[in-house]
């Protein structure tokens, strides 16, 4: 007898403005539908969700509603997989708490264009992320994928990836969230009010704090430093777990990824 997953997901498919060089390029009306593999983007992640052992679809954030009503293809996917359609708001932060406060931690956060997902990957890290974020471990309320660079440019290296440089070596992100607690979500609102703060760099950094940015900015900031200052300002515990696998920093957000992840899945056995 098969066990019931145990925990839900919500999956960022909003799209801000209009179509995008990479839909127009795939001659697809949002990027989800972009095609790897022969699949769009979104089927491939909602399939990986679907064939987990420990998350299940759940709640597909976006697109707006004039392109729901516009494409079958995207209101077949999500019928099929058993998710179910949510209004996205106006930037990925707003959406993943729309989302949230529609489910019950614990529960998965990732994106619509995350095509590379795998169910092994996905319950990788939620079985690392949970056994991390445990109250008789460090008790976290939100966990947060990231991969290291060297990781990564060893199995991509003309790939162009965005950096987090820590004193403790590089790390990118993996678009995998893991929240084990409702307080988890003052993390996304803390996410929220920087990036409506995105044209304030000053108010930014008195929200973050000027000694956090000046370390990072040196390259004296650990991880563990910057998750503890993280966690006070947000208001809530927030941990990380490191991935081994590649492909986990690998979402299709432009051309230039999505030929990469074209020619990752050609290669794949």
């Amino acid at each position: 007898m098969t066990s019931q997953p145990l925990y839900d997901s919500v999956i960022l498919a909003g799209q801000r403005g209009g179509v995008t060089p990479l839909s127009a390029m795939a001659d697809v009306p949002v990027d989800i539908l972009v095609p790897v593999g022969g699949r769009a983007a979104i089927e491939r992640v909602l399939s990986a969700l679907q064939a987990c052992t420990l998350v299940k679809p759940g709640i597909v954030v976006g697109p707006a509603y004039d392109v729901l009503a516009a494409s079958e293809q995207i209101r077949d996917v999500i019928k099929l997989y058993g998710a179910t359609w949510l209004e996205p708001l106006g930037d990925p932060a707003s959406s993943a708490i729309a989302g949230i406060a529609r489910l019950e931690p614990p529960l998965l956060v990732t994106t619509g264009d995350h095509a590379l997902l795998t169910d092994r990957l996905v319950d990788d890290f939620c079985a690392a992320a949970a056994a991390l974020a445990s109250p008789v471990a460090s008790n976290l309320d939100v966990v947060v994928g990231l991969v290291p660079y060297e990781v990564v440019k060893s199995a991509y290296p003309d790939s162009r990836r965005t950096v987090l440089k820590f004193a403790d070596g590089g790390l990118c992100g993996a678009n995998l969230y893991f929240v084990r607690t409702e307080a988890g979500v003052r993390a996304f609102e803390f996410w929220c009010d920087l990036q409506r703060d995105r044209k304030r760099p000053l108010k930014i950094a008195r929200r973050i704090g000027w000694r956090f940015l000046l370390k990072y900015a040196s390259n004296r900031l650990t991880l563990a430093s910057a998750l503890t200052t993280l966690s006070a300002r947000a208001g809530c515990r927030v941990g990380a777990v490191r991935l081994q696998e590649p492909r986990a920093a690998v979402d299709v957000d432009s051309i230039e990824d999505w030929r990469l992840a074209q020619r990752i899945v050609q290669e794949s056995p």
